[in-house]
């Protein structure tokens, strides 16, 4: 059977797809979405390489468009968005003012300030990982 021009170009395109295609697959399935961290309640239990101390719970919580939670001691909020891997949270963020002992203060204090600050996630199955320039600095587990 002989192939003309047309229909052997149009073949020589859909492989090429389809070897592009699987190519970039990988990629695509180990990039976290919003969906994977929106609904759950995440709670911390590493803040920058250290365990979080035992009756210490700071929380975080996505609902599409903002996080809060707990920070240890007092309630936060602030506008976020967490999409193909990236996250942003804002500085701009509201909290209660209660006066806490260390060591949650101590926790409180460090996890209001990294927060802000973190530019990638992670959702490993009931793990959340939050870094910055690549590094964990805040692990979160589920709390359901």
């Amino acid at each position: 059977m002989i192939m003309s021009r047309t229909t052997g170009s149009v073949l020589l395109a859909a492989a090429v797809v389809v070897a592009l295609g699987a190519c970039g697959g990988d990629d695509d399935d180990a990039s976290s979405s919003g969906d994977d961290v929106a609904g759950v309640v995440w709670q911390l239990t590493e803040l920058e390489g250290e365990a979080v101390p035992e009756g210490v719970t700071p929380t975080l919580e996505f609902d599409g468009t903002r996080v809060s939670g707990s920070s240890g001691c007092n309630t936060y909020g602030a506008d976020a968005t967490f999409e193909d891997g990236v996250v942003t949270v804002s500085p701009q963020m509201t909290s209660t003012l209660m006066a806490c002992e260390p060591p949650a203060s101590d926790v409180e204090f460090s996890f209001l300030q990294v927060l802000p600050t973190v530019d990638g996630f992670e959702v490993d199955g009931e793990t959340l990982s939050l870094s910055l320039d690549g590094e964990a600095v805040m692990v979160f587990t589920s709390s359901a």
